[in-house]
């Protein structure tokens, strides 16, 4: 009896190491959901358009983290997004798909995910809403149809390294979608360089919150007439917290971005004229957020770009302005507006239209959880995503 009580208290103390080892090993599970929900309405040149149901950019991320033998922590992160309703991606798109190892000063990203053609977010619903702005855009893309997923996602190898007290210095080679095939080689490279204070410094009275420089130079573009080159983009950053007070919070932001473009491309007929040719894009906003027991309560947030084609024999540009507006109704739970007017002059009126003006009318959904937590709470899942409240 004495030898079975022994034998029993060593079986169990063995197993109870082996449950607490498997424990340590049970990585950290993370979840994101993000809802965005629009009613559309449209006017372009005279004829309406009405989208009862928008879900565009509704996604949904599933996340693992875990520590490594080292000072370094792994994560792997599945996600996918809703397209538009009429996208010829089909209606799921998985935007997300990568490994990630990690320390304090270092981060490597080997898989598909946000692609590092802009610098910094702007309070708009949807990130797609200042795209011919905002980011790079994609010259190996489809030059019939126009799909943000084709210029917002790479599959790429993507290293960060904190070079000093808030600089980031970030560089990456990536496979953007090329048309007419789907070429998974690399076809871009890029480097940024950031200047950075973290979101929980941000309310210290500092007025320099982001100023960042980036250069992203296309591989292999096919030129007219069967030639290649490459294309360069250069393009810097600002954000400037004008009055950094926790409840009423004002701060501005601007970007610009110049593509040097292709020689021979002097008019523009379609999407790959445009992203191939010489231009120069301005965007910017000025944004009020009140805060209330430290959480988001309303943001009402004006954004202004403009983007001029100098190489063009016809005189061509475009502007635009959004003004949004939206208020927290519940946890995670946000209604709103959004106005928003373009107007296109020269090739791109061909292309566009002349203008077209945008209401929505928007509930939106944001939810971040994990299991097993093993991790500081700062590396949101939500924050792969556009941030409308940025």
């Amino acid at each position: 009896m004495k030898k079975f009580l022994i034998t029993l208290v060593a079986f169990a103390l063995c197993l109870a190491a082996a449950t607490s080892s498997r424990a340590e090993l049970t990585p950290e599970i993370q979840l994101g959901i993000k809802g965005v929900f629009s009613l559309d309405y449209a006017r372009q040149d005279g004829n309406s358009d009405t989208t009862l149901v928008n879900f565009d950019d509704t996604s949904i991320m599933l996340g693992f983290r875990e520590k490594l033998y080292s000072d370094y922590r792994g994560q792997f992160v599945v996600g996918m997004k809703f397209t538009d309703p009429d996208s010829d991606l089909g209606p799921v798109f998985y935007n997300h798909i990568f490994l990630r190892i990690e320390d304090k000063k270092s981060d490597l990203l080997f898989g598909r995910s946000r692609a590092s053609t802009t610098l910094i977010e702007f309070p708009t619903l949807r990130d797609d809403d200042t795209l011919l702005y905002s980011d790079i855009l994609n010259p190996h893309a489809s030059a019939a149809g126009f799909e943000a997923e084709e210029y917002q996602y790479a599959s790429m190898l993507r290293g960060s390294y904190l070079v000093a007290d808030k600089v980031w210095l970030q560089a990456n080679i990536s496979s953007f979608k090329e048309d007419p095939l789907e070429d998974f080689g690399v076809n871009a490279a890029g480097l940024t360089l950031e200047y950075l204070v973290p979101e929980s410094q941000r309310w210290n009275r500092k007025v320099l919150q982001q100023i960042g420089f980036g250069f992203n130079t296309f591989l292999d573009v096919e030129q007219p007439g069967g030639s290649s080159d490459n294309l360069i983009n250069t393009m810097a950053s600002l954000v400037l917290n004008v009055k950094p007070d926790p409840v009423h919070f004002w701060d501005l932001r601007a970007q610009t971005i110049y593509n040097n473009g292709l020689s021979g491309i002097d008019a523009i007929g379609d999407l790959k004229d445009m992203s191939q040719a010489e231009s120069v894009s301005l965007l910017a906003s000025l944004r009020y957020l009140n805060r209330k027991l430290e959480w988001p309560n309303a943001q009402v947030a004006l954004t202004a770009g403009y983007k001029n084609f100098p190489g063009l024999q016809v005189d061509t540009n475009q502007y635009g302005f959004i003004l949004n507006g939206l208020h927290r109704i519940g946890s995670g739970f946000d209604v709103g507006l959004q106005l928003a007017y373009d107007s296109f002059t020269g090739d791109l009126a061909a292309l566009f239209g002349k203008d077209e003006f945008r209401m929505q009318a928007f509930l939106t959904f944001e939810f971040d959880t994990r299991w097993n937590n093993q991790f500081d709470e700062r590396d949101s899942l939500l924050n792969l995503e556009h941030g409308y409240i940025p």
